[in-house]
């Protein structure tokens, strides 16, 4: 039986190899930024043309390179802003006459300063990107637009008088009712409709401002708070955007599993975690029984089970933004929106 002897590779053949892996890499990295730079190029010429449609199209492609992640976060920015430039400022419901505000992307600081009168520890802060355009409701949801997508007899409020209810804010909602509701709603609209993140609905309810509430000198004459019941939606002055009663009336579910914020600058957060079996979900905005000013300010959070049902709670939902465009596209090309 005779024995091959296995030769090692030598030094100068593991060089080699090295050199040869780097030439690739850097063979590689010339590539996409030469590439890069065409589309840089391509994308400015649109955007001096005014060929909003060309210069979407050029930043699409880019996202088809290995770009560093920094690279992808700029040109994903830079589509978000294209986009939603495209987009109504309004939209409303067909179904129920909800009017609803876009909110365009942006990044803001959630949480509050130490300094804040009122503010909890779990309000610590980051800075937090929201990369797409999304629509908020302008007011919260009435109990008429509740009973027009659930049915009459799928009111859970509680009647504080006994005069009309058009708009009065529903109340008593559960997290999965709340999250039924934007389902429903959004089949019958054609629209992806959901409840807001909290990350998504601190910024519109802030309306780029940084101070505890949405209004330089609170009072209650911005807001229904210390009170025996709700007002009608829209009973206040809205914030900078157009928004209605952020600030107290009814407290209002958000998406999110009640977590800590992250403590990195992050986008587009969403709180997860939590039981499994029981999830803790969170109320903003605090509401017609919170005893002071403080608890309805803008970075305010309420931990709460998901089943709570109570007469100070109720909801606002919102509709993605790329989903209306989408309903608009079909609809100038003759489809129904669902399609």
């Amino acid at each position: 039986m005779s024995l091959k002897l296995i030769q090692k590779p030598g030094r100068d053949a593991i060089a080699r190899d090295a050199s040869d892996t780097c030439d690739g890499f850097n063979n590689a990295a010339i590539a996409r930024t030469a590439a890069m730079a065409r589309i840089r190029d391509k994308a400015s010429k649109a955007r001096r043309a005014g060929d909003t449609d060309s210069e979407i199209s050029s930043w699409e492609e880019s996202l088809k390179l290995d770009l560093s992640e920094r690279s992808k976060a700029e040109v994903l920015a830079r589509l978000a802003e294209l986009k939603s430039a495209r987009m109504p400022d309004k939209f409303v419901s067909k179904t129920t006459g909800m009017e609803f505000v876009l909110v365009r992307p942006g990044t803001f600081r959630i949480g509050s300063p130490v300094t804040e009168a009122g503010r909890h520890p779990d309000e610590d802060g980051t800075e937090i990107t929201l990369s797409k355009a999304y629509y908020i409701g302008k007011y919260e949801v009435t109990q008429s637009q509740w009973v027009a997508v659930m049915g009459n007899a799928n009111n859970p409020s509680f009647q504080f008088n006994s005069g009309p209810v058009a708009r009065q804010p529903v109340n008593k909602v559960k997290y999965e009712q709340a999250v039924e509701f934007a389902n429903k709603l959004g089949r019958l609209d054609g629209v992806s409709c959901r409840l807001p993140t909290e990350t998504e609905w601190e910024y519109a309810c802030r309306a780029d401002t940084k101070t505890p509430w949405a209004f330089p000198n609170f009072s209650k004459a911005l807001a229904c708070f210390a009170a025996k019941a709700p007002r009608e939606v829209g009973s206040y002055k809205p914030n900078s955007w157009g928004i209605y009663d952020m600030h107290g009336n009814v407290a209002e579910w958000v998406a999110d599993i009640y977590n800590d914020y992250p403590k990195q600058s992050t986008t587009d957060w969403l709180g997860t975690g939590g039981d499994p079996d029981m999830p803790d979900g969170v109320l903003r905005g605090g509401s017609f029984q919170s005893a002071t000013a403080e608890e309805t300010r803008s970075s305010a959070r309420l931990k709460s089970g998901q089943f709570r049902s109570e007469e100070w709670i109720g909801v606002r939902v919102v509709i993605d933004g790329e989903s209306i465009a989408r309903t608009i596209r079909t609809a100038a090309d003759g489809k129904p929106p669902n399609q």
